[in-house]
Formats: C-alpha cells, structure tokens, sequence
C-alpha cells in the first residue's frame, strides 16, 4: 500500500496544536523503521505544553477507513522531547464512525488524556507536548453491537527531559569538572567534552557522570586550554532511556601547568632565591607568575612576578627558618595552576667578635660570639688556611657552648685565615647547615732561632744565626746573657749578635729571642759558649830561606782556665799548611822553625793559645816569604854579533809564583853589568833575548828569579861563559857589476878586531819577486882581515850569468881552537842584476845601487830608533806592581802622591792593579754577570766591553720605573727585543776614613753609560733616551777617528733626520746649534718615535778633542765638567726627569772618565779632608766593567784632580800648570 501522511486539523478536547506530517508510504506493511525514518514532521504548537497534539496519518488517495487489530499490529514510538507517535498496519475495514482511539497514562488509568477519532484514511497519530519519562498506553476501540470492543493496545514512554547546559566546578592543568544543572533521582548522566580551540578541529570525548557528587569529571586535558561540555541524563530501566543532549557549554579552561625545574639558591641568613622555568608554551600564554615563601607556622610573604622574569629572591626571611616555596603560573585574570614547591633552610647568621691571635709555639686562639637569639645554633664549623695559597689545614666542629679553642701545630710566624661559621641540624633532614663565614687572619709567633758561636776573642763572643727570609726589618733579634741585666740587639743584616767586654777564657750561658713587628716573641733559644783564650804576644819572624822560616812569640798572661799549648802554623797561597812543634827558649818566650817549605811563595805564619779540648784563641799572625828557588838548566842558545837568546827549565808556578827571571850579562874581566834582559812570568817563557852588546866579545851570564808579591830574589845561578860573534862588515858597496861577475867593497866590522881571521862575500840568486832561489850561495870569494883600520876591504865573485838576479852578502869570520871556524852575522842584502853586453846597463845598474845603498842607511835608522824605543818599554814592563789597593789620600798629601807615582813610573802598576781588583773582587764579590750582552753579540760595539746584568737599562722600562725597582731582571722577551748596552751609575759612598765604596742598588741613578750607538742601533739609543726621560746627553767622540767609526751619527744639524732599526722608527730635528770653547758643541735635539704622540727634548753637549786611548786637555776637560754639573744642578734627577746619557765610543773609557771626576769633584767640594781615586773607580766599576778604561785615562782622571785642587786654591801646587801647557810630554812618562 502506497499512502502519502496528510494533515489532519482538529482539536479534539480543546487541543490548540497542531502539526503537518507527511510522508510517502509505499507499503502498509513496511517497516516501522522505515516508516519512522521517512517521516517529514512540521509542528507549530499553539497549547502550552501539558495540552496534547494529535497528528493524523493517512495514506494516499481515498478510501476505508481502517483500524488496527490486534492481529493488524499497533505500535508506539517515543519522538523528540515528549512526543509519542502510533501507528498501525493493514487494520480491518470497519466503519470510521466506530472507530475510537484512547491515550492515557498507564499509572493513571482513570486520567484519559485523548480520545480521538481518526480519519478513515489515516494510519498513524502523534501525540506531543507528553509529560517526560511517562509511560503512555494507547488502546483502540470499535463500537460493535452497542458497545466498544478492544481491537489493539500498546504501551510507551516518553523520554527524559533534556538537562540544561553544565556549569564549571573546577579544574586542574589536565582535569575539568562540571556541575549537573538538575540531579533527577533515577537517572545517570553522561557528558561530552570538545575543544573550543580555534587553531584545530573539535575532538570529542564522553565521560560518565557521578549523580552522586552532582559532577561530571574529564580527566588527561591539555593544559592552558578551552572546552565546551554538553550533558545528557538517562533512566536506569531496560530498555535505555536517554534525553537530548544539552546545549554546549560555555569555554572553560584547564589550569596552567606548573612552572619546570624550580631550584632555590643564593641562600643566605635573611634571603632565598628561586629560579624557575615557564611552562610549556600553548595557544594560551602565562601572564604573571605568583611567588610566595612560607615558613612552618604559616608566616609568608607573597609577590607577583612578571611572566618575562625567571627568578625571584625573598628578602627579610628569618634566619635558621624553613621555608617552603612555591611558583604559581597564571593566565587570563587569575587563571592560576598547580604551585611547583621546593623547601630550603635559611642559613644562620654568622658569628660574632671572631678574636684570633697568636699564643704559644706555633699556636693560634681563636674566641668568637654566637650570633642573636633569633637564630638556631647547634655547634660551629671551624677552618684554617694558610695564607699563601689559601690551602685548607685543619677544619673542626664545636658545640653551641664552645665558644674558643686553641689551633696546635701550626708553621712559625706564618699568616693564617680563619673561616668560622655557625651551624644547626635541619629537623626534616637531619643535615647541618651552616652559616656563610667571618673571617679573621693571624699571624703565629716566630719559633725559637737556634744560635751557634760564629767568632769568638778572648773579649767577645760573636753569635750567628739564621734569619728569617724576606723583609730583614720586620724581625727583630735580642740576646741575653745569664747573671746580666744588660740586653744586646743582634744585627739582622749581618745575622750575628755580639757581645763585648768579656772576661778572657770564661763560660756564657746566653738566650737568643726573635720579635716581629707584630709584637710577636719566640721562646728563647739557650746556648752556652767560652770566650777564647788570650793569644799569644809578640810573633816575630826572621831568618828565611827558600825552604824554612823561623818564629818566636811570647806567653799571655795567665787566666782562670788552664792553657794546654799552642798551635803554629804556616799556610801558603795554595792553601797549604806546615806546623811545627813549639819548644821554650825562656820561660816566657817560645820558638820554633817552619821546615820543608815551598820557595818564593808567600807564608801566613799563625800562632794560638789553646785551652780545654782544643780551643783555641785568636791568632797571632805574621807574614814572612821564603826566597825563591835558583833557576834550573841555564844555558845560552842563540847568539849573534849583538845579542844572545838565553833559556832555562820552566819552573811550575803552582810551586813558585814568580814576577821575573832576569838574565844579566857582565862583563868577563871587569864583572860590570853591560845589559840584561828580563822575562814576565804572566807570558809563560822560558827565555829571554840581551841586546846591545859588542861584537866579538867575551861575556860571563847569569840568572836570577825574583818573587812576583814579595819582591826579594833567589840567588843567582852559576856564571856561564858566552861570547858573540864577529860584527858585521860596514859601508857595503858593490864598486862594479859586470854581465859576469861583482866586486863588493867594505870597511872594518863593528865591535873587537882581535882575533878576527877574514871575511866571507856570498852571492844568491833571486828570483823576480825577490826571493832566493836557493837556500846556498851560486859563488863566494874570501878576504884576509886588513889589519889597519881604514883600509878597504875588497872582493871580486866571478861566474855569475849576465842579465841575472843576484843579492850579495858579506860576514866576517874567525878560527877557534875548539869549535872550529866562527862565522859572524851576514850583513843586509844588496839585491842586483847583472848587466848586458852593453854599457846602458851598467849604468843603470849604478843607478839602481846608489838608490838601494840610501834605502838601506833610511831603514838601519828607523831600526835603530826601533831598538830605542823597545828598550825604554820593557824598562816600563819591570816596574813593580803595587799588590794592595792604595788607601784614600789626605789632601794636603794630593800633590806628593801624585809626584811619587809619577816619578816611580807607577801609573802603568797602579792602573794594572785597579783592573785586578775590578774583576776578582768586584765581579766576584757582587756576583756579577754579562748573560744579556753575550746573546745579543750582535748590538755590542765591542764583544768585550758588555753590561752588566744586575744594571743594565732595559727597553720599554720607562723612568722612573728603575726606582720602584732597582734590580732588574731582563726577561726573554726583553732580550729579544728590548736589549741595549747601556747601564745605570750610581753615585759611590764614603766611610769614616773618606774610603769609597759602591752603593746600594735602591740609590737612584745619576747617570746612564753607554756606547756610542751604531746604524743598528741608534733608533734604539734615541728610544732609550726618550723612555728614561734623560734631559742630557754627553758625547765624548767624535763619529770618526783614526779611519773608524767610533759612532753612528744619529743627529743632522741640516735638516730632519729618520733613524730606523729593525724594530723602531725615531725622528730627530736639531736645532739651537752652538760652537762653544775647548772643541764642544751644543745641540738641543727633538726626539719623536714614531708610535709616541709627543716629543721629547734633550741638550747635547758634544766634546771633541779627546782622542780615543789618550789623555784629555785638561782646560777643555774641566769646561765640559763644569758645564755638565751645572746643567745638572738645573735640571736635577727626579721621578719626572731621568739622568744624564754619557757615552764615548765602547762606553766606558773616556765616559767612566768623566762619570768618576764628576763624583770626585763633588767630594772634594764637601769633604776636602781625604780623597779615594782609586776607591772611586772601584765602585762606579760595580755598575758597568772597564769604567776609565786605559791608563792614559786614569792619568786624565788624577790629573783633573790635581788641576782643580791648585784651581780652587786648596793646594798651593806649584807645578800645577804643567798640568795645562805641557801637559802632552808629562803623560809620555807615564
């Protein structure tokens, strides 16, 4: 059956409603679901809602009525909201008039709700506007034979109300909870979450309901995020009865989630840090962040921290209080979620009135306070470290109630720093916690010094100990003696306590204690000590040899302690040692005699006093030397006409330390000395040359060894008997050359006749360059002596080749019975050339000879001056040296001193002994070294003229850095780059007696000495200058003497000059050029490196007429000084203006000169009593070696003194201007 569902209108029983349904039918008999599922229904309702409405169903078309039997089968649905829909299928036909259809509520039967008639083609009604979950019955009924007849009954109920929509309870970063709207008993409830997020589609989730707490609950949310929750209530029957679901909810939000890794630091007595990090960032952002800190009792304190900030820190916290802390993260207004929460204990306040200081023998007290009642303080922790490295040494824990200890075993007098802190046990934790430290720091007590005896007299005990390192001054050392009251300070330079005035040979009980300047005393240190006996009176000596020495002594006077003998000893140079054993020649005086003794060597006799187990007095010294040795193996070895060459057996020096071994040659029948040569032992020969006698003459000759520090000499050797050989033939001519032979021509040799026997010509041929050809004669010819005097020697030599080189000698010789025929010295060689076959040759021959012959006479004068002049040197050689250095002079005894060396030719010895003493006392004594100069060889001028470490000007060191530190240390890098031969001076101090003697380093520097500079070094000399601030330079050379180059000109009066080096670039201008008295020179020079931005001015006095390796004009010499000194009073050394440069060639000649003098002058000015020349060269040689470096400058040196004395008028010299006008010829006997 095809039907279509039509509208039907009425208003049974006041209905108001009404609505249109329709729909297709195609089959009476379909399905009820498919009937359902086509149901088009369009409602418009007009009643309220407890009226009822009908809905008449109808099939298509026209027709019968037809109602539902129960065969026909009647059904009941439950629509939306509370509806009810009845529909039927294949009724029977009956007559619609009859046919009635009843609704009622099932519980009510009596409470008829519709009764209706439908149409006769309707086959279906609904019902709206119900009552919620109510079951419904529907009959329908035929009117049969006057009374109505059930054909059909159904049964149904409506639905639930739909529920209002949830409203929000609360939430958590990943839970929601909802509030049911209305909680009918009866029923469940479900509900259904979706995500409001506009950025992803909506995901659904479904959770049941608990009636019971009135809340739905969604559990594993987003955090920071919005939902939407609809609601739907269901009965607790079978079948299952469910409403509509509720309208969507509005947005609500899951908490934020905590903030990440919240850690407390900084934790202090009043004050906690929290760090924390945001959370997970999500479509919702963090607006602030909410701090709060509260401790046990609930006692906090609240802040709100921008979303930007990470961290927050509680102020006025109370101390030894546990807090707990936690960060809220919030979004929206107030949004906020679950707190991330940590704990932390505050830290108790520090300790008060920390008292450290030093007690006992490497001990420490320590005192302190406890900190205020507001803190809990169960004990306090305890540290000590050391105060050089701050290494921890010991750590101890206290009590609440101890509130001072005592630290044992510590180093003496050492810097310690205490750390206390206060501590108490955490109650939850049970760990100590402890408060930041307070520090104190102390210093031990200096532990007792031991002492031992350093000397001893019979009058004085002398004390050494060991002081402590570094500042000298800040200890101070006293010692006592037993039975005195009296207390003696120990000298902590010297590291020795002396004591005086004690009785001789006695027992000393003394105590040394060590104070600081802190007040801090050691416990004293004992020792017990005798003083020496006396010692023994009167030592004399006499009577040497070359092997012994005698020497006698008196007895002291006797003392408490017993004497028990004396020792004698005699020690040479090398250290070797001779006793003997003492016997009484009376009953006060003692001798006895050295045996087996070296010879010519120096002896240090020693005499001693001895008491108890070998103690014994100071000694009794004397000196003595034993003679040299006579010379071994003497012995003539050479001779000529003139001369005789002497040797000997080289004696050891270790054994003998001789001066000179002088031979002497006399003559045979008047033992006359007619010359004698002499040998310095320094130049290891064994002989000697004596020059200056007669030809063929007979001589005695002998030796003699003389001692090099005692000068006395051994005895002579044997007499040996020498004689020369024959003399030379004189006034050599050659007479005539031919192409084949010569004739030579001679008078008398020099020297005695007698005896003589002839003469001997040679001829040697020669080749062009000179030379002989040969070592033997191509011809000769001999001659009888012509027995009166001025007769002519003549001799022809034949066979010789024409056009040929010869050279011609002549000698003259005699007969001796025992050695033969004696040939004496050939006399110079006449070179020639034989001539041609034509007479031009001959001439020229003749020229040739006559210009040799004037050759040879110029060449024996020169030798003969030659001679001259070796002969007056090695008489200066053997003047003897001086072996002490000379002590400082009186000044009304200037003039004397000065003659005296003079005319003892002394100045040489006395400048040779100022060297000796520079290096082996000086070096030695300050240990003093080149290293710097030796590396860079290169920048030296001279490799032997180099500075010493301990003074030299370093590059880059500015002035007046030197002050601060006055002993330098040149470091790799400053070698490499900064080195320069130059070295500070510092000005000499006097003693009592007017002694010079070498500063301390920490003196400031007066002047800096330094070489000339050199194309490689100039740039760095100009730096020098400009880095020590030095407002004057002296110049003592001049650029170029003798041909060299003394040094580099680093100045161009003409115009600017750029002066370079491998490292450094400098600009110099001169200017104000003035041409002065005496040879000096005056420039004003602007020095400008190129890395600097401002220029530095210096004055240059240039001096230039003092020749290298002479002695100066002494006018000009004292006008330089005297305008230099006056430069410097002007311009004074300061910490803002350096000193003076001084520089010649190598740096050290002429400027230690002027450097020497300057001081000198300025002694003379203020002390005039005493003056040490040589003292004060010593000690200026402290800073840089060789200063006044050759004795042509020491004569320059003493000769300014001199001068300037007769200048001042403190002298009345009366040759004092010799010193000026001839001044030259004084100094050639110098």
């Amino acid at each position: 059956m095809t039907g279509l569902l039509v509208q039907a209108i009425r208003r049974p029983w006041g209905c108001a409603h009404f609505c249109i349904m329709s729909t297709l039918i195609s089959d009476a008999a379909e399905d009820y679901n498919d009937l359902v599922g086509r149901l088009d229904i369009s409602c418009i309702s007009f009643l309220p809602i407890s009226q009822e409405i009908e809905k008449e169903i109808k099939p298509q078309g026209s027709g019968l009525v037809h109602p539902p039997t129960a065969s026909g089968g009647l059904h009941a649905e439950v629509q939306k909201n509370n509806s009810l829909l009845v529909f039927w299928h294949d009724p029977p036909k009956i007559d619609a008039a009859n046919f009635l259809i009843k609704v009622w509520e099932t519980q009510l039967p009596s409470n008829m709700l519709y009764e209706y008639v439908p149409a006769s083609n309707s086959i279906g009604l609904l019902f709206k506007n119900l009552k919620a979950y109510t079951n419904y019955s529907v009959t329908v009924t035929d009117y049969q034979s006057g009374k109505w007849v059930a054909l059909a009954a159904v049964s149904s109920h409506t639905f639930p109300k739909q529920p209002d929509a949830p409203s929000f309870s609360g939430s958590t970063a990943d839970t929601l909870v909802v509030t049911i709207p209305q909680n009918w008993p009866n029923f469940f409830y479900t509900a259904e979450v979706l995500t409001a997020e506009s950025d992803s589609l909506p995901s659904r989730r479904t959770v049941a309901c608990n009636a019971t707490a009135n809340a739905c609950r969604f559990e594993g949310l987003r955090p920071n995020t919005g939902y939407r929750i609809t609601l739907q209530n269901c009965s607790q029957t079978d079948p299952l009865l469910c409403s509509q679901k509720s309208d969507e909810s509005h947005i609500f939000y899951t908490k934020p989630k905590e903030p990440r890794n919240l850690v407390l630091t900084n934790i202090t007595s009043t004050s906690i840090t929290a760090i924390w990090m945001s959370p997970k960032s999500n479509n919702q952002t963090i607006s602030k962040f909410t701090v709060t800190a509260v401790d046990a009792v609930g006692n906090g304190t609240s802040q709100i921290v921008p979303s930007i900030s990470s961290h927050y820190t509680f102020e006025d916290l109370q101390p030894t209080t546990w807090y707990r802390v936690s960060v809220i993260a919030c979004a929206r207004n107030d949004d906020c979620g679950l707190p991330a929460e940590a704990t932390a204990w505050t830290l108790p306040q520090e300790p008060s009135n920390l008292h450290v200081y030093a007690t006992g023998k490497g001990q420490l007290a320590c005192e302190w306070q406890p900190p205020s009642k507001r803190n809990i303080v169960d004990g306090y922790q305890l540290s000590l470290h050391d105060g050089v490295g701050f290494t921890l040494q010991q750590r101890k824990d206290f009590t609440a109630t101890q509130l001072h200890t005592v630290l044992a075993n510590l180093s003496h007098h050492r810097t310690y720093h205490v750390n206390l802190r206060a501590c108490f046990k955490a109650t939850d934790t049970g760990k100590s916690i402890c408060s930041q430290g307070v520090n104190a720091a102390a210093t031990t007590n200096p532990d007792p010094l031991p002492f031992t005896i350093a000397d001893r007299t019979a009058t004085s005990l002398d004390f050494h100990f060991t002081p402590y390192g570094g500042d000298r001054e800040h200890f101070n050392y006293t010692l006592m003696l037993k039975g005195r009251e009296e207390k003696f300070a120990c000298d902590a330079t010297k590291a020795r306590c002396q004591v005086n005035g004690l009785p001789a040979n006695s027992k000393i009980e003394a105590s040394l204690v060590t104070c600081c300047k802190h007040r801090l005393c050691s416990l004293q240190s004992d020792l017990v000590a005798y003083t020496k006996p006396l010692p023994p009176l009167d030592l004399q000596m006499g009577s040497p040899t070359d092997t012994t020495i005698y020497a006698s002594w008196n007895s002291p006077q006797p003392t408490t302690e017993p004497i028990t003998g004396y020792r004698a000893v005699a020690v040479d140079t090398l250290g070797g040692e001779t006793s003997c054993t003492p016997s009484r020649v009376s009953k006060a005086r003692l001798h006895c005699t050295f045996r087996h003794l070296s010879p010519c060597m120096p002896y240090h006799i020693s005499v001693q006093t001895c008491a108890r187990d070998d103690d014994c007095s100071l000694k009794t010294t004397g000196k003595e030397n034993t003679l040299p040795g006579t010379v071994s193996g003497f012995q003539m070895q050479q001779r000529t006409s003139t001369n005789m060459s002497f040797t000997w057996t080289p004696q050891s020096m270790e054994a003998c330390a001789l001066d000179n071994i002088t031979v002497t040659v006399q003559g045979e029948k008047t033992n006359s000395i007619v010359s004698h040569c002499s040998v310095k032992q320094l130049e290891a020969a064994n002989n000697c040359t004596v020059t200056g006698l007669e030809p063929n003459t007979a001589y005695t000759a002998y030796a003699v060894a003389c001692s090099a520090t005692t000068h006395n000499c051994a005895y002579k050797t044997t007499d040996i008997e020498v004689e020369t050989l024959p003399g030379v033939p004189l006034q050599i001519n050659m007479s005539e050359v031919a192409a084949r032979s010569v004739v030579l021509k001679w008078s008398q040799p020099s020297g005695r006749q007698d005896g003589l026997s002839g003469f001997l010509v040679r001829v040697y041929e020669r080749s062009q360059d000179g030379r002989r050809s040969h070592g033997h004669s191509v011809s000769n010819c001999t001659t009888t002596v012509v027995d009166v005097v001025d007769d002519v020697n003549t001799c022809r030599v034949d066979d010789l080749q024409p056009s040929t080189n010869y050279s011609i000698t002549a000698t003259t010789f005699k007969r001796h019975p025992r050695d033969g025929i004696i040939y004496g010295d050939e006399s110079e060689a006449i070179d020639f050339t034989t001539c041609h076959p034509f007479p031009i040759m001959a001439v020229t021959v003749s020229l040739l000879f006559v210009i040799v012959i004037g050759l040879l006479f110029a060449a024996f004068l020169f030798r003969h001056q030659l001679r001259k002049l070796a002969s007056r040197l090695k008489e200066k050689d053997n003047t003897t040296d001086m072996s002490q250095p000379p002590a400082p002079v009186a000044f009304q005894q200037l003039d004397a001193c000065i003659e005296s060396l003079d005319s003892n030719k002394q100045f040489i010895s006395h400048f040779m002994l100022l060297k000796k003493i520079a290096v082996t006392g000086v070096e030695n004594e300050f240990h003093l070294t080149k290293n710097a100069g030796l590396q860079r060889r290169e920048l030296n001028r001279y490799i032997d003229m180099l500075p010493y470490d301990q003074s030299i000007v370093i590059l880059g060191r500015r002035w007046p850095r030197i002050l601060d530190d006055p002993e330098p240390k040149i470091t790799t890098t400053e070698l490499l780059n900064n080195y320069i031969n130059a070295s500070y001076i510092r000005r000499p101090i006097f003693g009592m007696k007017g002694e010079a003697m070498p500063c301390d380093p920490s003196d400031p520097p007066n002047y800096i000495a330094t070489q000339g500079p050199m194309s490689t070094t100039a740039a760095d000399f100009l730096t020098m200058v400009y880095e020590q601030r030095s407002k004057l330079i002296l110049m003592l050379c001049r650029c170029e003497e003798d041909g060299k180059q003394k040094c580099k000109e680093y100045w161009d009066d003409e115009c600017e000059l750029m002066v370079t080096s491998a490292t450094r670039s400098v600009k110099v201008t001169t200017s104000n050029v003035h041409t002065l008295n005496f040879g000096l020179v005056r420039r004003t020079l602007c020095i400008m490196p190129t890395n600097k931005t401002e220029p530095w001015y210096v004055t240059q006095f240039h001096f230039t007429q003092w020749p290298d390796c002479e002695a100066a004009d002494m006018t000009a010499f004292y006008n330089l000084i005297n305008l230099h000194m006056k430069f410097i009073r002007e311009n004074p050394v300061n910490r803002s203006c350096g000193p003076p440069v001084v520089h010649c060639s190598a740096g050290v000649g002429r400027t230690g000169t002027l450097i020497a003098a300057s001081y000198l002058l300025e002694r003379l000015r203020a002390y005039p009593e005493k003056m040490d020349i040589f003292g004060t060269t010593l000690a200026i040689r402290r800073w840089r070696p060789n200063m006044v470096q050759t004795w042509f400058e020491n004569i320059t040196f003493v000769d300014c003194f001199n001068g300037y004395a007769w200048i001042q008028g403190v002298l009345q010299i009366t040759h004092a201007h010799t010193f000026f006008v001839d001044n030259s010829k004084k100094h050639e006997l110098r």
